[in-house]
C-alpha cells in the first residue's frame, strides 16, 4: 500500500507542477513527459522490489522463531 500511496502522491504533485507551469493536461511538454516517465519507472522498480522481497524464502532464524511459537 505504501508503494501505491507514494506513487499516487507523486502523480498528484506532478499534475500540480504541470498546472502551475500552465501546461495542458492533454498535450504535455517534454519536461512533463520525462517526469512522468521517471515516475512510472520508479513506481515499477518499487513494485518489483516489493514482489521480489515477498517471494524470498524466510531465513532459518525466522523459521526457528515460528517453530518456537507453535510449540
Amino acid at each position: 500500500m505504501w508503494t501505491a500511496g507514494v506513487t499516487y502522491l507523486a502523480l498528484v504533485a506532478l499534475l500540480a507542477w504541470q498546472a502551475l507551469r500552465g501546461q495542458s493536461v492533454i498535450a504535455p511538454d517534454a519536461h512533463t513527459v520525462g517526469a512522468f516517465g521517471g515516475l512510472a519507472l520508479a513506481a515499477a522498480a518499487a513494485a518489483a522490489a516489493v514482489l521480489l522481497h515477498a517471494r524470498r524464502p524466510p531465513h532459518r532464524r525466522d523459521l526457528a522463531e515460528i517453530q518456537i511459537l507453535r510449540s
